[in-house]
């Protein structure tokens, strides 16, 4: 089974979303900023599946608590059971998945296109879910829960446990028939204290943990069998799977999100969708990485697998069909799919490469190159300590757009539906236009005076003493005799001795040229993030010598303004 689109409405942070699913990957990873809604869209999908009558809804699962707008789920599946799709069945309501449910388009199937079912979920304000299948061309007929437990959905979470247990929602139900074996074993217990309790009938299971294992890279120290467990106080009994003498149920906590994934996706032979949230739980990045890749083999033909990351090593291991940019405003919730030519997703597969952990934000400033990016971490600690706050508090990191593709990133960001702001230099006229048409986009450009770039536009505005700081940081990471022949061979300015004095009478060009000087190509005093950050320091320290009407505190000031701004 797969899901192709999904529609939610007034379901607890959501008020409006509507989602179209890769069509060329059984993999979807959603990841955006916390607080996107993006779990909420795997429960959404759980509800629509849930496999009992007795689904529990209460008044703050309505947005906003507003039980006068009905909660409406609705899902469109394509690789339905074949006894769900009989006339006798829902056979009359299969539809086709190109074709809105509008209540009037025709949606009946036709040759060489696919074939789906709908189903949609209400909740009005007597809190009694309706769970429905419909179509354009008929009355929408009711789907009992024992058909919707054939439309198999396996929930990997928080209790993942449970699947390591015989029981009613465990997976291992679903690969035996345990309900007489339990019982009878129950009984012993109960009889004989379980010494001698038959349970080999389950031990099947065995091989498929083992096979797990090698796969999902988790070792086993003994035997795998089936036991009766007991809690304390109580005759209560449960069966659980035993790792020679040890219960599973004490592997750690990824061991058993793997294990329940393992058992999970084992069943996609038959077409089950699995719900995972926060993929990377208990992982260590070789373990994650190991996960995708079986992930991809175990569901390479039939099944899906939707999950949400916050984990950079997921978003760089994702291919870019496999990846759904999430983003929410005012209870409107956006799913983004990246699409272009050859030559764009190239591009954007090596910005998500690049920059994974930007993309798990949801407002970024754009920066030209690394000099840019550590003044902007400068600025980070400088609101932190004079506005006891810290940009990650207005949903804010930085996107290293990389020279000449700055322009570039901030547009792909901006049609993944983030909001973005750019850190450019000024010293590229052929780039003039291109900014401009960013801003007609609604993306703040800032820039420097024309024609500088950031390291001219700070030597410009500097103080001697800020310009023999700033020296200063370039001789202890290039040497003092590397910093002298750069100035001797790229502008007017010396000094004797073993640190840098510059004359009072030094000019603002001559900074400016000692800037040039701090550029030079093959031996660049700034471009890396911590010198940078360096930089910032020093700026952010003799903030108030810079002059109040230059550029400096000019474009700090909008940038302050920008990431402290409110929709």
């Amino acid at each position: 089974m797969r899901l192709q689109t999904l529609q939610i409405d007034n379901y607890r942070g959501i008020k409006h979303c509507s989602i179209q699913f890769p069509e060329y990957s059984r993999i979807v990873f959603l990841i955006g900023a916390g607080d996107s809604t993006k779990s909420t869209i795997l429960n959404a999908i759980q509800w629509l599946l849930w496999p009992t009558w007795n689904l529990i809804a209460v008044d703050t699962d309505f947005y906003n608590k507003n039980t006068s707008e009905d909660i409406q789920i609705l899902g469109t599946f394509s690789e339905i059971p074949d006894e769900l799709a009989t006339e006798e069945k829902y056979g009359l309501y299969l539809r086709r998945s190109d074709v809105d449910l509008d209540g009037i388009s025709d949606d009946e199937p036709a040759d060489g296109k696919p074939v789906c079912i709908s189903l949609k979920l209400t909740i009005d304000s007597s809190l009694e879910p309706k769970w429905n299948v419909v179509c354009n061309r008929k009355e929408p007929t009711v789907i009992s829960h024992t058909d919707r437990r054939k439309m198999t959905c396996g929930v990997i979470g928080d209790n993942s446990s449970k699947d390591l247990m015989w029981g009613k929602n465990s997976i291992l139900q679903k690969y035996a028939d345990s309900k007489g074996i339990l019982h009878e074993a129950y009984m012993q217990a109960i009889r004989e204290t379980a010494k001698n309790a038959d349970l080999s009938a389950l031990d099947d299971i065995a091989e498929k943990i083992l096979d797990i294992g090698m796969n999902y890279g988790i070792g086993f120290s003994g035997e795998i069998t089936n036991k009766l467990m007991y809690q304390n106080g109580s005759y209560t009994t449960s069966v659980g799977l035993f790792d020679g003498e040890v219960p599973l149920l004490q592997k750690g906590r990824g061991s058993q999100r793997l294990l329940s994934m393992g058992l999970n996706t084992g069943k996609a032979a038959k077409g089950s969708i699995i719900l995972v949230d926060e993929i990377e739980t208990g992982l260590e990045p070789y373990r994650l990485r190991s996960l995708i890749h079986t992930l991809r083999g175990e569901c390479s033909t039939s099944g899906q697998v939707i999950a949400t990351t916050h984990s950079p090593v997921a978003v760089a291991e994702a291919t870019l069909q496999e990846l759904l940019f999430i983003n929410h405003n005012n209870g409107d919730t956006r799913a983004v799919q990246m699409k272009g030519n050859d030559s764009e997703h190239s591009f954007i597969q090596g910005q998500v490469r690049e920059n994974a952990e930007a993309f798990l934000s949801s407002r970024l400033i754009v920066c030209e190159g690394k000099t840019e990016i550590g003044v902007i971490r400068a600025l980070d600690d400088y609101l932190q300590k004079t506005e006891n706050c810290r940009m990650a508090y207005y949903g804010v990191s930085t996107f290293m757009g990389g020279g000449e593709k700055v322009i570039k990133c901030a547009e792909l960001l901006h049609k993944c539906g983030y909001e973005v702001c750019v850190l450019m230099d000024s010293d590229k006229e052929a780039e003039e236009d291109r900014k401009d048409s960013l801003r007609k986009k609604g993306i703040q450009v800032f820039d420097w005076n024309k024609p500088y770039a950031i390291e001219q536009q700070i030597f410009a505005e500097s103080t001697n003493t800020i310009a023999e700081e700033l020296i200063s940081i370039a001789i202890r990471e290039k040497g003092i005799d590397s910093i002298k022949s750069i100035l001797s061979e790229n502008c007017s300015v010396s000094f004797d001795g073993d640190s840098p004095s510059l004359l009072d009478t030094i000019t603002s060009d001559q900074k400016v040229d000692i800037g040039t000087a701090a550029m030079n190509k093959n031996h660049p005093w700034y471009k890396r993030i911590d010198l940078g950050e360096s930089v910032g320091n020093v700026i952010f320290k003799e903030f108030e010598s810079f002059p109040i009407d230059g550029r400096i505190h000019e474009v700090v000031n909008q940038i302050i303004e920008w990431v402290k701004k409110s929709d």
